[in-house]
């Protein structure tokens, strides 16, 4: 059972999920062929926004101060957090 979790961590280095800009100002945009969810968590944990994603998305962070954020993504293939930063 170990030797699997260890070929499936292999294979999720190859994210299918790309998050940009960072930093970002007034739009962080989600690049992914599937469709999941993603959540968006301040530095101390506390959940800002969530919301169902199917394919590419352009999630608004205009209303979030400057700060450092945790951006989760989930999808049916894999699970990815990306640090983002906010600069206003």
């Amino acid at each position: 059972a170990l030797g699997g979790q260890l070929s499936v961590e292999e294979e999720s280095s190859s994210s299918l999920i790309s998050v940009f800009p960072n930093p970002a100002s007034d739009a962080i945009f989600i690049q992914t062929s599937t469709e999941g969810e993603i959540s968006l968590f301040d530095s101390n944990g506390s959940l800002m926004c969530h919301q169902l994603i199917n394919g590419n998305t352009t999630l608004n962070v205009q209303r979030f101060p400057s700060g450092f954020y945790f951006l989760q993504v989930i999808t049916d293939k894999e699970v990815k957090v990306f640090p983002v930063q906010m600069i206003k």
